[in-house]
């Protein structure tokens, strides 16, 4: 259960780094899935979280998968796939 913010838990980062740079399919597929969860909160669920917090939540997820993939990024073909 999310209870708060996921930009602010602590190594997110590194857990992104593995979703961007990891070739072992049995490493990066449970990191995107820690990274989908964790923005990806059903408000339902958790008495502390509003519905608009957990909208944010996603918005800031999906901001960051598109500034990744923005063209000056100059994303690789890799790097696209990867995070759609």
């Amino acid at each position: 259960m999310v209870m708060v913010d996921p930009t602010l838990l602590h190594h997110l980062d590194i857990v992104w780094s593995i979703v961007l740079n990891s070739e072992v399919r049995e490493v990066y597929e449970p990191a995107i899935n820690l990274l989908v969860y964790s923005h990806i909160v059903k408000y339902e669920n958790t008495a502390t979280l509003t519905e608009d917090q957990c909208a944010n939540f996603l918005r800031a997820f999906l901001a960051n998968c598109f500034d990744l993939i923005k063209p000056e990024a100059n994303p690789s073909a890799h790097l696209v796939n990867r995070i759609i």
